[in-house]
């Protein structure tokens, strides 16, 4: 079995290189970091769907490319990523025809 991929999603105001020095540990992992679009763009955020948006988009190309999933947030991020993920978990993607574990 391969490993999963890994999705980084970094806390407010972070970039995703702030996970180079952990990505740099992990060879064996394909890993994969969200650019929340808001926090980029703006010092107060209104409206989370674009940052909902941007980790669903990275869960469907790995899931697309066959990959097992496993998401790895900091702080300000579990706010959309756990949006991201509702109803994804295992047994409601399997109840879906869904293969691939996140």
């Amino acid at each position: 079995m391969s490993n999963p991929t890994l999705i980084l999603a970094p806390g407010a105001w972070y970039l995703p290189t702030a996970f180079d020095l952990i990505i740099d540990k992990l060879p064996e992992y394909r890993c994969r970091t969200v650019t929340f679009p808001s926090i980029q763009s703006a010092t107060r955020i209104s409206d989370l769907q674009p940052n909902i948006d941007a980790v669903q988009f990275i869960v469907d190309q790995e899931e697309e490319d066959g990959h097992d999933i496993v998401v790895i947030l900091h702080s300000w991020a579990g706010l959309p990523v756990s949006s991201a993920l509702d109803g994804l978990s295992k047994s409601e993607r399997q109840a879906k025809g869904r293969k691939r574990a996140l």
